[in-house]
């Protein structure tokens, strides 16, 4: 992928990737002197002294690079419909998952806005060269219509879907080639993979193809003995950077590795936890993990050529922020090891110097490398790096959504449990729970689910879905109980929240499904011979051994002889409660 401008590139590409080198360095050249939305300082040095303010480690670095980000292009409806603008949109909407920031939310519904029409018929913005990059906008679909419920975003969702899966071209062993005829590019996992599996979160559909590219991509670029993924693949090995036996490329690009690692990462949090495939997915993701942390440079930060140490290779920004984002998230979901945490706080720390303030209030990102094709050693390190360019801030702000100043960010949640007793099988019982926010910044909500054995017998029939609070402000969430068999039942009520250190609050639920169960001794009475105007009795013991009441509403004598028996005592309406 990573290629702004397609046109141009596809004429060289294949077989000439160092003249492609040319051309994109003379159209980043105009680029930069016509375009209106970026202000680059006149150097690339890293030096903040001319151009920056002191940072502080108080300084919320996620909502200053937002901000800055809609104060430059303050329409987002000016990008357009490609790769670039989708993952920085994506970027900025963890940046509005985080914060609850409602201009970033409708900075991002306004781009996409845009591009889906009211009947969601986005065909005419996706079928266009069939090249998977332009799948990376619509990541966002599946979460804008949850938190919309506007049917557009679904519509065009399942049009993508269906794009995918229908029209864009594959290798012979079904791959999805990327740009060029029979090429996989390792870029591909991230831009088409995310956002199946988040429409397969909302939909149900889409996980085996999400899984499927990846390990058909795995099977192609992957080293297992330096547990990363090498950029490129030519099915019949003719492109200039192929190996002749193995048609890979060359090298492993930073970048590229990035794109896999969160791509693998979305997967894992999509996946239902007891899909057959997951245990294979993560695995892959551990050792990846593995292989990234086995590449970083003593200082904190990776090269744009992985584990290489010719000269001009050169730290790169976007794919050290992807990394510390996924190797912080892995081991905060508890996919990683401590050690990869403390790896990403390395990278994150070395990361201080690739931001800072101007001198008009702007936030920048340096060092980002610009769009990349596949190629060998001297092709990667020939790319120039720049200030604020897309995916290098989209990288940041996902970063930061995990490295915010400390803060009040605080939950209260009552009751803390519930225990909804002995409930008869068919009927229900609901319980309310005040969510508070008890702290002094937004509280995010992002999501409200039940998980556990028995989730399915627990509902949420308010408060579902996400939104934030203010300072004080309280949502109730209202979960019935409604148990379809006997025996205890256990569920959790987990509140997704915008706090790193915590990110799921847990409220414990239990309850028992009952049903009366009447047993009467003995079953029958042979009252024997009885005299004509004489009586005989016999005693009947009725007793509840269910786990629920049992309410006794009459009781009545019947058959042909009714009228010559009568009952003495213990008759009438009563409830026995169990036992």
């Amino acid at each position: 992928m990573d290629i702004s401008f397609m046109k141009c590139l596809q004429i060289h590409a294949r077989k000439q990737p160092i003249k492609c080198t040319i051309i994109v360095s003379l159209l980043w050249l105009l680029n930069s002197l016509f375009s209106a939305v970026i202000c680059e300082p006149a150097d690339d040095t890293y030096s903040k002294s001319a151009y920056a303010s002191p940072q502080t480690t108080q300084t919320d670095w996620l909502l200053e690079l937002a901000n800055t980000i809609m104060i430059r292009t303050p329409k987002s409806r000016d990008y357009k419909w490609n790769w670039g603008a989708g993952v920085l949109m994506y970027g900025m909407w963890h940046a509005w998952k985080e914060t609850g920031n409602t201009d970033i939310f409708e900075y991002v519904k306004s781009y996409i806005d845009k591009y889906v029409p009211v009947d969601g018929n986005i065909t005419a913005h996706i079928d266009q060269s069939h090249h998977v990059n332009r799948v990376s906008p619509a990541i966002i679909l599946p979460e804008l219509y949850e938190a919309t419920m506007d049917a557009r975003y679904l519509t065009a969702a399942s049009r993508v879907a269906n794009y995918v899966q229908y029209n864009c071209p594959r290798t012979s062993d079904g791959a999805l080639v990327h740009a060029y005829d029979d090429q996989l590019w390792i870029d591909t996992v991230y831009m088409v993979c995310v956002f199946l599996a988040r429409y397969a979160l909302l939909t149900g559909s889409g996980y085996e193809m999400a899984i499927d590219q990846i390990l058909v991509h795995t099977a192609h670029l992957w080293n297992p003995a330096e547990k990363l993924f090498y950029h490129g693949w030519d099915e019949d090995g003719s492109a200039e950077w192929a190996d002749p036996v193995t048609h890979q490329s060359p090298c492993f690009w930073g970048r590229g590795n990035g794109w896999a690692f969160l791509a693998i990462l979305e997967v894992l949090q999509c996946l239902p936890s007891d899909h057959p495939r997951r245990g294979q997915l993560l695995a892959l993701f551990q050792s990846h993990a593995q292989g990234i942390m086995e590449a970083q440079e003593s200082w904190g930060l990776w090269k744009t050529v992985l584990k290489d140490s010719r000269n001009g290779n050169y730290e790169e920004t976007s794919a050290s922020a992807m990394f510390v984002y996924g190797l912080k998230k892995g081991r905060s979901l508890g996919y990683l090891v401590s050690a990869s945490a403390a790896a990403a706080d390395k990278g994150h720390d070395a990361l201080a110097s690739r931001i800072g303030m101007l001198s008009d209030g702007m936030t920048f990102v340096s060092g980002t490398s610009h769009g990349t094709n596949v190629g060998d050693y001297d092709y990667y390190i020939g790319i120039s790096q720049g200030w604020d360019v897309m995916w290098g801030q989209a990288a940041f702000l996902m970063m930061k959504t995990l490295y915010r100043p400390a803060s009040k960010i605080k939950i209260q949640v009552s009751p803390s449990s519930k225990d909804y007793g002995i409930i008869r099988v068919g009927s229900n019982s609901s319980q309310t729970f005040e969510v508070k926010n008890t702290g002094d910044l937004t509280l995010n909500i992002s999501a409200i689910r039940l998980t556990g054995t028995h989730a399915s017998e627990f509902s949420i029939t308010t408060g579902e879905g996400s939104f934030a609070l203010e300072k004080g402000e309280t949502q109730d969430v209202i979960v019935r109980f409604a148990p379809v068999s006997t025996g205890s039942k256990t569920s959790s009520l987990n509140i997704e929240i915008n706090d790193p250190k915590n990110e799921t609050i847990e409220v414990h639920l239990s309850g028992i499904g009952a049903e009366p169960d009447i047993d009467i001794s003995p079953a029958s009475h042979d009252y024997g011979d009885v005299m004509l105007g004489q009586s005989s009795s016999r005693g009947f013991t009725v007793e509840n051994k269910g786990g629920e009441n049992l309410h006794i509403t009459a009781t009545e004598l019947t058959g042909t002889h009714a009228a010559d028996f009568g009952i003495t005592s213990g008759g009438g309406a009563r409830t026995l409660p169990p036992g």
